[in-house]
């Protein structure tokens, strides 16, 4: 399980998951108990986890109405 956030509300969220994932613009308690920090939320963090962690190279991403759809016609749903 992935976990990304940026708040203090979300330090609990991100020590449980398997890999923990902090944005970039999050504050530094945060990025403290993170496994890995990402582009900030202006800058596609989210799109940039899914691409690192659940895509092959080959694989492109669209984002339509808070679904990612990937070229493989797998979809991966998530709420951000």
């Amino acid at each position: 399980m992935i976990c990304c956030g940026d708040g203090f509300n979300d330090i609990s969220m991100i020590e449980y998951a398997g890999l923990g994932v902090a944005m970039e613009n999050a504050q530094d308690l945060v990025k403290q108990a993170s496994d890995y920090i990402t582009s900030s939320n202006d800058n596609n963090g989210i799109l940039q986890v899914i691409q690192q962690f659940f895509l092959n190279k080959n694989s492109k991403v669209y984002i339509f109405r808070k679904v990612v759809y990937c070229s493989n016609r797998n979809s991966i749903n998530f709420r951000f």
